[in-house]
């Protein structure tokens, strides 16, 4: 079998790291703007920086791809308008990376033949969902960093021309992209939108022990990279790391570059492990790659952040100091002590330290014994390569004529059609779902009300359900069990269930032998629908109706309720899960209470082939349905989780995102 030869593509969260990416021979880079980037908390790029970047990356051979993957709110559509029409106009990226699908439609409307990939927030994860992307003109998807390499082969045989891109290296989520609510509900700064807080990585306490129960490993599959060379649908190896340093975009991409290059010799293999250790990240896992060797990539024992140790905190004189194993230069940065602990802090080292130097810090930082780790080096020949790189853009930059750009981004008339409410069904309703479906049959319905089962498994029975139930299918489905699901689907239509729930769009692939008129389909809350763009491209794939994102504020709520195009639903009550994960630490229990350090709580279900992790309180917007129904708004979506008897729901009112944008 012949060797493919996949792009090195790198992160750039600023012009430096940009420059290590190209002095390190990435093959492409990708950046975000200042706004509408899934790292709103990396430094990011003006318009005009990217323009110019790019261009002179292309003067070199280097790709440049533009990451718009948020999820998209209504009120934001003709701002993303306009830095759609400015970027695509002035700037040209070799692609866009996006995760709302809605912009799909934006972009075809402006009549651009851009490149667009699917970001791993688009959640694309079975084959026949190749059928949906290739009638959008997506030319690459980005897949989960959970799958197995025998999963990536089952996708790469059903690509259809769609190029696939892998994460090779970097920071690894506990929860799937684009499943993941944790910090939305802690605080409104959501992940879907660029703002994560990362409470993943906070210490939890379980069973009286404190712990990083939730804290990943890096992903870092070095020499395993190996087998995927033999699989030539893959044509992008991706390195994550926006908000990383110049140091580790460097030592990073010059390591797989290597691993791609020589894949078998040794001390190449060598060379780069070496490169990776130098890049100061955290420890590394295969995680899920290797199919018959499956690691848990969370060790709680171990230091949750990034770096290298180098020296214990030493007391003498009345002073604490280092003593470091290798040489510091000026403008590195050391981390004293663990996260949480008293005494952490972060500082930047102001001269060069000899290995084995002294140098003095302030005694505040730290309890003497307590560990140093270098997280961000400014090693000299580095240095010098990035600014050599930096002169070289700027008189490119001076040479090149005079940009069109306007600094100034205006915005972007959109025109919606207005819903019209007379062809829209008048009567309300209220769909309660169960995750068992043996509850639904002891249920007495009030007026209005409709039942279904969230379906977590293709081997639930519902054949006992009366046949007006809605069938909620699971927001998460694995390449391994696709066959399944569809045979489960598929059984269930012909048994004479018509009204289905579909939680991504790319999920109709799971029909593609139903004639669609004949059913009552849904795009479900997990989709994150939040403008009329997406709620058009679901109009047009079939769809009869969407429940909308339940992140969104009431601002958004009464506006899409303005001009959807078609009837919308919304999540009312329930216990809304914090995120959705493959897998879970061994020495957690299911239906067992955590608590992290701010007393928020948690417990863990198991439901099919997922871990949901549930906080310990509801959602409760039922004081706002007058307002909502007054607005338009048709299905009123109730989930309803059996709670373990040990587990205490808290009763306070929780309204997640309704006032807070």
């Amino acid at each position: 079998m012949s060797i493919s030869r996949p792009e090195i593509l790198s992160p750039a969260g600023d012009k430096e790291s940009f420059f290590a990416a190209m002095d390190a021979g990435a093959d492409a880079i990708y950046l975000g703007l200042k706004e509408f980037s899934a790292r709103a908390k990396a430094t990011n790029f003006h318009m005009e920086e990217v323009a110019i970047l790019k261009d002179f990356a292309c003067s070199k051979g280097v790709k440049v791809y533009v990451a718009m993957n948020v999820m998209v709110r209504e009120l934001e559509i003709n701002k993303i308008c306009g830095y759609l029409k400015e970027l695509l106009t002035h700037v040209r990226p070799h692609a866009l990376i996006i995760q709302d699908l809605g912009l799909v439609r934006l972009i075809r409307n402006m009549e651009f033949n851009t490149e667009i990939h699917l970001s791993t927030l688009g959640n694309f994860s079975i084959g026949s969902g190749f059928n949906v992307i290739k009638s959008l003109g997506i030319k690459r998807v980005v897949l989960p960093r959970e799958l197995t390499i025998d999963e990536i082969k089952y996708l790469a045989q059903q690509s259809k021309d769609i190029g696939l891109e892998i994460f090779v290296h970097g920071a690894l989520c506990y929860g799937v992209s684009g499943r993941c609510y944790w910090s939305s509900m802690l605080g409104g700064k959501s992940g879907l939108r660029g703002m994560c807080v990362q409470p993943c990585r906070r210490s939890y306490t379980f069973n009286q022990e404190r712990g990083n129960f939730f804290s990943c490993r890096d992903l870092g599959l070095d020499v395993l990279t190996k087998i995927v060379l033999m699989v030539p649908q893959v044509v992008s190896w991706k390195i994550e790391g926006r908000k990383k340093s110049p140091h580790y975009v460097y030592y990073v991409t010059k390591a797989y570059r290597v691993l791609r290059d020589s894949p078998s010799d040794n001390d190449a293999k060598k060379m780069a492990q070496d490169l990776i250790n130098m890049s100061l990240g955290r420890p590394t896992t295969h995680y899920f790659f290797l199919s018959h060797r499956r690691y848990c990539p969370i060790q709680e024992e171990e230091e949750s952040a990034s770096g290298l140790f180098i020296s214990k905190l030493g007391y003498g004189g009345g002073k604490k100091y280092i003593r470091p194993r290798i040489d510091l230069y000026p403008g590195d940065r050391i981390r004293i002590s663990y996260e949480g602990h008293k005494g952490h802090n972060i500082i930047k080292i102001n001269r060069f330290v000899k290995k084995g130097g002294k140098y003095l810090l302030e005694n505040n930082h730290g309890v003497a014994g307590d560990p140093v780790f270098l997280i961000d080096r400014k090693e000299p020949q580095l240095v010098d390569r990035i600014k050599a790189l930096k002169t070289k853009w700027l008189e490119f930059k001076k040479n090149k004529k005079r940009s069109t750009y306007q600094d100034n981004i205006k915005g972007f008339v959109l025109h919606t059609d207005i819903r019209n409410k007379g062809s829209i069904r008048s009567t309300k309703k209220q769909l309660s779902i169960y995750i068992n479906p043996y509850l639904v049959k002891a249920q007495k319905r009030k007026k209005g009300q409709i039942f279904g089962v969230w379906m977590y498994d293709p081997d639930i029975d519902i054949s006992n359900l009366s046949k007006d139930s809605w069938i909620f299918i699971d927001p998460v489905i694995w390449p391994e069990d696709e066959t399944r699901w569809k045979k489960a689907i598929r059984k269930a239509i012909k048994k004479g269930y018509r009204s289905f729930i579909l939680n991504s769009i790319l999920h109709l692939g799971l029909l593609d032998l139903v004639d669609l008129k004949e059913l009552n389909l849904w795009l479900g809350p997990f989709a994150n629908i939040a403008n009329t763009q997406s709620i058009y491209m679901a109009k047009s794939m079939g769809f009869m109706g969407v429940i909308l994102s339940p992140e969104l504020g009431k601002k958004d709520y009464m506006e899409l309720a303005r001009t959807s195009p078609l009837p919308l639903g919304i999540f009312i009550r329930g216990i809304w899960p914090y995120t959705i994960s493959r897998t879970i630490h061994p020495k957690l229990d299911t239906h067992t209470k955590l608590l992290s350090p701010k007393k928020e709580g948690l417990w863990i279900k198991k439901l099919g082939f997922n871990y949901y992790l549930f906080p310990d309180w509801l959602v409760d917007l039922r004081g706002e349905t007058g307002v909502l129904k007054k607005a338009g708004f048709d299905l009123f979506l109730e989930l309803i989780i059996s709670v373990p008897h040990n587990i205490k729901i808290q009763k306070r009112k929780y309204l997640f995102n309704w006032n807070n944008i």
